[in-house]
C-alpha cells in the first residue's frame, strides 16, 4: 500500500482506507482508556477492601491492625504501574493517530486550534 521512494514513504491511500485505518487507532485509544478506567476501579474497589478490614480488625491487636494497611500498599503499586502503562500505550497511539492524519491544512487567515 506504501510505496518507498527516496526520503521516505508516499502514502496511497483511498479516503476509505485511511477513515478505517483512523477508525482501527481510535479503537485502540477507546481500549486503552478503559483498560486505565477499568484498573482504577479494581484498585479502588481492592482499598477499599483493605481499608474496611484495618477499621474492622479490633485495636487491642495492633500488628494485625496496621498489617492491612502494608499489604494495601502492594496492591496500589502494581496498579499505579499498569495504569501508567495504559496511558502511556494511549499516548503512544494519539501520536499514532496524528502522524497518520497528517498535517492541519487552515485557510490563510484561519488560526491552527488544534497546533
Amino acid at each position: 500500500m506504501n510505496i518507498k521512494y527516496k526520503g521516505g514513504f508516499k502514502n496511497n491511500m483511498t479516503d476509505d482506507n485511511k477513515r478505517q485505518h483512523l477508525e482501527f487507532i481510535q479503537n485502540n485509544i477507546a481500549r486503552m482508556n478503559q483498560a486505565s478506567f477499568q484498573v482504577k476501579g479494581m484498585a479502588i474497589a481492592i482499598l477499599t477492601a483493605l481499608l474496611a478490614a484495618y477499621v474492622a480488625v479490633p485495636i487491642n491487636n495492633s500488628v494485625g491492625n496496621s498489617t492491612f494497611l502494608f499489604i494495601a500498599i502492594v496492591p496500589t503499586l502494581i496498579f499505579w504501574i499498569l495504569d501508567t502503562c495504559y496511558l502511556q500505550q494511549e499516548r503512544k497511539f494519539r501520536g499514532i493517530y496524528e502522524d497518520a492524519i497528517g498535517p492541519s491544512v487552515c485557510p490563510p487567515g484561519v488560526p491552527d486550534l488544534f497546533a
